[in-house]
């Protein structure tokens, strides 16, 4: 009976689909190919486990209309899919298969197709573009077909993908789709990846003969998710305090219970009381404190009784394996300021290689969100590298993650080569003023006092200037996407140096770096040091968000002085009898409500 049911759910052999799908395609699309319903019955996950791939001759065969859903429900169809209903046509009243002839006497050839391309254009239009799935559990098969469709639909501009639980698979086969399409707009968020089976454990499941063997691959890669989780909670406890573990786990047990000091660190806490001291202490949002007692509380750590302590905390973080770095994570220092400008080497995380490939040097899209991803340090290091040599990013939104000061390094390592990025959003995130001022210290402009540095800087840029200009004699046109739409891409960037003087009088140099950057928004963020975002204000560009900070309070009052030290200057240098000139304030413009 098993065996009848496996066989029940095989593929067709590969001779038997390409006679089907010969009758099936004709050689161009019509109404009747339109109208081909695909596979019946009610979609659930699993219900295209036998097809591991799409048969090659039905995807060279298939003729696209340029409509997304309709083409996903034509190719599903054909390759006899149940595709996922959220990516399928929703149902509507029928449209008119033709539109009205012109009074113009014509062939009944002419009229045909002149109607085709009408109802084509027609359902383009209503079709809209923006493709958005939400809270829906995709699976291979439907992705597959996706990949295929995606690049035909030139309708669409905007893909937005949310809760959706993809995993690297998936993630691989939508981003094979959008190299080749016209989408610039892509959201993936709140989709926390785990770590998968590795090649070697896929393999080795293919083999295997018991479940116990299942198990245990099972039970390694569990081993491997809790260490990567562990380590990451270990790094956000590290970041809140800018102490080590221990230091930090001596802070959190003065919030145990403040009678009995001696056994603080021993007391076993329930899951509520575990919840508090994290958030009283550290502002650690729930559902991390509590991931970390949820594996502590299990075993190999614990006995499954409901409590858990600082102590075990602490014994189970120092005994962790150390994380993966090269040590060499000082932006500033990573390259030497007379050096010529290469790009970070790709980096790849099991985790973060994924969620990077959207954003690498083919990438197409300009403007991506990856909010509420679980994205932490590694995660950042992989979407650095891909960063800093990506050509048409316009905005980046990494909202919602857990991302700190070394994840900060990694990307101001990557501004220091990317000159098109406008945006960069780490609202929400573990940056403190360290990663702060390591971000702006490559942003903005730079103060020197030494003549010799200043001048090697200045013979580095003239000559990157005549690269350029011989560069741009052969430069190939911009490119442009199948809707004939020319892609941002930014012009040739080079730093500038400009000799003046200083309030002393002392003469001193500024190094304008990376201007292009206009909006840095680390709203949200556990930075409270307000005294050093004032040092790091005059030397920057654009606008800094600082909403909800600890430190935005204590800003109010510094900014708006200097909000009326520059309306002053605007006015002591109109003429006389003339309107002040507009009010220009030197570096960041905070936004601090």
């Amino acid at each position: 009976i098993c065996g009848g049911l496996v066989l029940g759910f095989m593929a067709p052999k590969k001779a038997a689909a390409s006679a089907v799908v010969e009758d099936e395609l004709p050689s161009r699309p019509d109404s009747k190919l339109e109208a081909l319903p695909p596979p019946s019955g009610a979609w659930f996950y699993g219900v295209n486990g036998h097809i591991d791939d799409l048969d090659s001759f039905t995807v060279k065969a298939f003729k696209p209309t340029g409509v997304f859903q309709d083409d996903f429900a034509r190719l599903c169809g054909a390759a006899k899919v149940l595709g996922h209903p959220a990516l399928m046509p929703v149902p509507s009243k029928a449209r008119p298969d033709s539109v009205a002839a012109s009074s113009r006497p014509q062939s009944r050839a002419y009229s045909q197709a002149a109607s085709e391309d009408a109802n084509k254009e027609s359902k383009a239009s209503a079709a809209g573009s923006v493709l958005s799935v939400q809270s829906s559990l995709l699976d291979s098969a439907s992705m597959r077909v996706l990949k295929v469709v995606l690049p035909t639909a030139l309708h669409l501009e905007v893909v937005r993908i949310s809760g959706c639980s993809l995993d690297a698979e998936l993630l691989g086969l939508l981003r094979a789709g959008l190299t080749d399409s016209t989408i610039q707009t892509f959201h993936l968020d709140w989709n926390p990846l785990e770590i998968p089976l590795g090649e070697d454990a896929i393999a080795a499941a293919k083999q295997v003969h018991s479940l116990q063997d299942v198990d245990n691959l099972e039970r390694e890669r569990d081993k491997q998710q809790t260490i990567r989780t562990l380590q990451s909670f270990r790094e956000e406890l590290e970041v809140r305090r800018s102490q080590p573990i221990t230091d930090v786990i001596a802070y959190l047990s003065d919030f145990v219970d403040p009678e009995y000091p001696a056994t603080r660190r021993i007391i076993p806490l329930s899951l509520t009381s575990w919840i508090s001291v994290f958030s009283d202490g550290l502002g650690v949002q729930t559902k991390d404190s509590q991931h970390a007692f949820d594996i502590l509380d299990q075993p190999p750590y614990g006995p499954g009784d409901g409590f858990v302590s600082l102590a075990k905390l602490q014994e189970v973080l120092l005994q962790l394996p150390a994380a993966p770095d090269d040590g060499q994570v000082d932006a500033a220092m990573a390259r030497p300021p007379t050096a010529g400008p290469e790009p970070t080497p790709q980096f790849f995380d099991v985790l973060g290689s994924p969620f990077a490939k959207f954003i690498d040097a083919t990438s197409p899209l300009e403007m991506v969100s990856f909010r509420c991803c679980n994205l932490a340090r590694l995660e950042a290091r992989a979407i650095a590298a891909s960063l800093a040599v990506n050509p048409h990013l316009r905005a980046l939104n990494l909202w919602g993650n857990r991302m700190g000061d070394r994840a900060a390094k990694y990307l101001a390592q990557a501004l220091e080569y990317n000159f098109g990025l406008l945006f960069l959003g780490l609202g929400n995130n573990l940056v403190t003023h360290l990663g702060l001022e390591t971000l702006c210290r490559v942003l903005g402009t730079t103060r020197l006092t030494e003549k010799k540095e200043a001048e090697k800087l200045a013979k580095l840029f003239a000559k990157q200037e005549k690269d350029i200009e011989k560069a741009k004699k052969n430069a190939p046109p911009p490119p442009r996407d199948a809707n004939d739409r020319e892609r941002y891409t930014p012009a040739p960037h080079v730093d500038s140096i400009e000799e003046t003087t200083d309030s002393s009088g002392a003469k001193c140099w500024i190094w304008t770096r990376n201007n292009v950057l206009k909006t840095l928004n680390v709203e949200r963020c556990p930075i409270a040091d307000g005294a050093s975002v004032l040092k790091l204000q005059p030397m920057g560009t654009g606008s800094l968000i600082l909403r909800s900070t600890p430190c935005a309070k204590t800003l109010l009052e510094p900014w708006k002085n200097i909000q009326l030290e520059a309306q002053r200057k605007a006015h002591e240098s109109a003429q006389e009898g003339e309107a002040a000139p507009k009010v220009q304030i030197t570096g960041w413009t905070l936004i601090l409500e």
